[in-house]
């Protein structure tokens, strides 16, 4: 991984706060504004902002990298490049510099690749192959890549990298989703990722973690109750959505066409596939919290509440806020069924 976590700056701060290497975390006025961000995760590059406030003694330049570490628990919170900054001047030599900086994933859309071709193989190894010429920072191997699958040979042109990542995906027979990291890496998956990501947690009543609230919210208006699949060869058939639930009014019904499956075996897989990831019901679990840090997208999460009842989570996002409390504050959502940004995260 070409920006590994470790290495942080134990100097006595609970937080490290670097730009370029140079740490900042005194000159945050985190009394008045706090350090916030928002971990990457599948259709989120991830996001942070702060204040810096001081004497010009530094540069906060284009592009520089941005690492925010919880030195207590030595764990890196968030890592990316800054994107802009505004300059806010002040009495004599003083000025403000709002910082705004974008994770790794940003990479993904502003490379521009001119023509990839691909023959038949694993999507990890057409990933990590393609990674290789063109992800510049993106890479990390493939740790966080999950094996299986068959990407079918094929050529993308006048493409980004998240373009031609999108067409791996949709040469492959096993419908995936992914993110970069923290640390730059590539995380590809298919059902979900708990097994890369950690241990589970628990939540609720009955859980190791008890927030003064929990929300959950229920949504069925993107849902289809079944798809009418057809494949290149001869199958055409309506395949029902498991992952909905019937409507007494009726069902609501869609269409998939696989482009590159010939073998009737395989449609009704991908389509089930399919309406997993983007025409499912959707549940999901909001709370926040500072009892429990450690928090990823991708964790399972176990509900255990007196009130809400059982059930089994996958963190969806998180983010989190450092104060004049000097404390982290969590925010996490999760989903059951799929995500709102339509990952797939059904058990």
């Amino acid at each position: 991984m070409p920006y590994p976590p470790q290495v942080y700056s134990l100097d006595g701060h609970a937080f490290g706060l670097t730009v370029s290497g140079v740490q900042v975390i005194d000159d945050v006025p985190t009394d008045v504004t706090p350090i916030r961000w928002d971990a990457p995760s599948h259709g989120n590059d991830g996001s942070i902002s702060f204040t810096l406030e001081y004497v010009p003694s530094y540069g906060v330049p284009a592009g520089a990298v941005i690492r925010l570490t919880d030195n207590t628990e030595n764990e890196l919170l968030w890592q990316g490049v800054v994107t802009s900054k505004r300059v806010r001047r002040h009495v004599a030599a003083y000025v403000d510099i709002d910082v705004d900086g974008v994770g790794w994933g940003y990479f993904l859309a502003n490379r521009y690749v001119p023509s990839y071709s691909w023959t038949g193989a694993t999507p990890r190894l057409v990933l990590e192959s393609f990674l290789t010429q063109y992800g510049g920072p993106i890479g990390g191997g493939t740790a966080y890549m999950k094996s299986g699958g068959y990407a079918n040979a094929s050529t993308a042109t006048a493409s980004t990298v998240r373009g031609v990542l999108d067409a791996v995906i949709e040469a492959t027979t096993t419908y995936g989703a992914y993110y970069v990291d923290d640390t730059a890496a590539l995380h590809y998956y298919y059902a979900n990722e708990t097994d890369a990501v950690g241990t589970a947690a628990s939540i609720g009543t009955g859980g190791s973690v008890v927030p003064e609230f929990l929300v959950v919210d229920y949504g069925y208006d993107q849902s289809k109750h079944m798809t009418y699949a057809q494949g290149t060869a001869t199958y055409a058939a309506y395949v029902g959505n498991t992952y909905a639930d019937a409507w007494e009014s009726g069902q609501t019904i869609s269409a998939y066409v696989s482009q590159w499956s010939d073998l009737d075996s395989i449609v009704p897989q991908m389509a089930q596939d399919y309406m997993r990831f983007n025409e499912s019901d959707i549940t999901t679990l909001g709370f926040s919290t500072t009892e429990q840090g450690g928090w990823k997208p991708g964790q399972e999460l176990n509900l255990i509440d007196s009130a809400l009842g059982t059930a089994t989570f996958t963190i969806a996002s998180v983010s989190g806020s450092i104060d004049h409390r000097n404390v982290i504050e969590y925010q996490v959502s999760t989903a059951n069924h799929r995500s709102i940004v339509q990952t797939v995260i059904q058990k």
